[in-house]
């Protein structure tokens, strides 16, 4: 069924036996499984969980709850790598069950959308599988949950630490936006009512905006103007390993970078509008004598009138298409966001 775990467990008030609750994470009271299970003491109940200290300190699971099982005469184990979600009546080697998707959390009870199949029979074999995971999980003793508790302070405070630290960190991607786009008029072709079979073994006519060599020049300056600003003493920002595009730096920092990067993306699309601009003519006339060579190339496979259409369209394209042609730098801020802080800078996020 597509339902909350608190219908299936429901119904295994219907059953005689220990009630088994296995679950990775696990944040219901006590006091409302009395109410759903109908249990009216803990002393007949097992519980097999995890007990991953970082889980309780970022209330994935809820130590206390644990605690409070515990004193209620429930056995309880954890065992790492668990990640099974079964809630059973066992006599024996009988058991009646359901299994499902849904953790023995108040997120799945009310607002996750969880599958939960049952009640079925689990066989021998399956209750063996079962115990062998029993056997080999450790009992949460009163001294080992004493330890738990500590653990989880430790962690609640490097938690905290590291938002504090975060908070004046902004994590930045850089990505270039490059010239020199290739031109073709594939597409054009196929608009215009080509086969395409035909079209893919026709080779189109192409031609690059700008040549690579100027192109190459251009990436190199950009990539110079980035890299100057990971250069100062101190720098205004550093790269993060794991990938070319990312860089850090602390929040006071942030305005004269931002600054720096518009500037490159100006001074850059300054630069491509001053090439286009003294190059355009040019680079039209070599275009054109590609359409040449293509035509003769390929022309009596396509018909007359198709071919001038193709040149009509081919020059409406290019004057479209080089207006495109871009040069510079995008920017988006991927800044930490302070959950506990709505008014904290890093809930925001900007993008050029």
């Amino acid at each position: 069924m597509w339902s909350p775990w608190d219908k299936a467990i429901g119904q295994l008030q219907n059953y005689d036996g220990d009630c088994w609750l296995v679950s990775p994470y696990i944040t219901v009271a006590p006091t409302a499984l009395e109410g759903i299970a109908g249990l009216a003491t803990f002393t007949s109940v097992k519980v097999l969980t995890t007990a991953d200290p970082q889980d309780f300190a970022r209330s994935s699971s809820n130590l206390g709850v644990l605690q409070d099982m515990a004193g209620r005469g429930a056995d309880v184990r954890a065992r790492n790598r668990l990640h099974a979600k079964l809630y059973l009546r066992r006599q024996g080697n009988a058991a009646v069950g359901w299994l499902g998707s849904a953790n023995l959390t108040d997120r799945a009870r009310h607002t996750n959308q969880e599958v939960m199949s049952g009640p079925q029979v689990l066989d021998k074999a399956f209750l063996q599988k079962l115990d062998r995971l029993w056997d080999d999980a450790k009992r949460l003793t009163p001294e080992i949950l004493k330890q738990l508790e500590r653990q989880v302070v430790e962690e609640q405070a490097n938690i905290q630490a590291q938002k504090a630290m975060l908070a004046d960190v902004v994590v930045l991607s850089i990505e270039d936006r490059k010239a020199g786009k290739q031109f073709d008029i594939k597409h054009s072709l196929l608009k215009l009512g080509i086969d395409k079979e035909m079209a893919r073994n026709i080779r189109t006519p192409a031609v690059s905006f700008i040549d690579a060599e100027y192109r190459d020049q251009l990436q190199d300056w950009r990539q110079e103007q980035i890299d100057r600003l990971t250069r100062g003493k101190p720098p205004l920002m550093v790269r993060l390993p794991g990938g070319n595009t990312l860089y850090a730096c602390v929040r006071r920092n942030l305005p004269d970078v931002q600054n720096s990067l518009y500037t490159l993306d100006q001074q850059g699309a300054a630069r491509l509008n001053q090439l286009h601009a003294g190059s355009r003519n040019d680079l039209k006339k070599k275009f054109i004598s590609h359409l040449d060579v293509w035509r003769k190339a390929c022309g009596a496979q396509i018909d007359k009138k198709i071919v001038a259409e193709v040149f009509v369209k081919a020059y409406e394209e290019f004057d479209k298409y080089i207006a495109t042609d871009a040069f510079g730098v995008d920017f988006t801020l991927l800044v930490p966001v302070m959950t506990d802080d709505r008014n904290h800078p890093g809930t925001r996020c900007s993008k050029r």
